[in-house]
């Protein structure tokens, strides 16, 4: 799926403007992208980077680009699976998510990645 497919399917302005600034610069962040009931409507949307270690909308985008244009609903509809130290595990039925709570030192919670479940 190319950019500008995902972009017209993505319903959240917040987010659509996410993209887009995001995959212009190819680094950064936007913060208060996503929101989740339970986490809060703080989390924000690095662009990372591609490959083996890859995280962020970088990876989502090179490993999971079907999901770009839900990536809200997939958050906002998830159920908190496990909260860790410095990390929450967020799942629905058929996707995953991880949010980060500190990123180089600084305290906020971003998304690391989101994909489909196999099944």
């Amino acid at each position: 799926m190319n950019e500008e497919n995902f972009l017209r399917k993505t319903k959240n302005i917040r987010l659509k403007y996410a993209f887009l600034i995001l995959f212009k610069r190819k680094s950064g962040y936007v913060e208060n992208v996503l929101s989740h009931p339970k986490i809060g409507s703080d989390i924000a949307l690095y662009y990372g980077k591609v490959g083996k270690n890859g995280y962020g909308l970088a990876h989502i985008a090179e490993k999971h680009p079907s999901i770009l244009p839900i990536l809200d609903s997939i958050i906002k509809n998830s159920t908190v699976k496990e909260y860790l130290k410095d990390r929450i595990i967020l799942e629905t039925p058929d996707h995953k998510a991880v949010i980060d709570l500190v990123f180089n030192t600084v305290q906020r919670k971003w998304l690391v990645t989101a994909y489909e479940k196999i099944k």
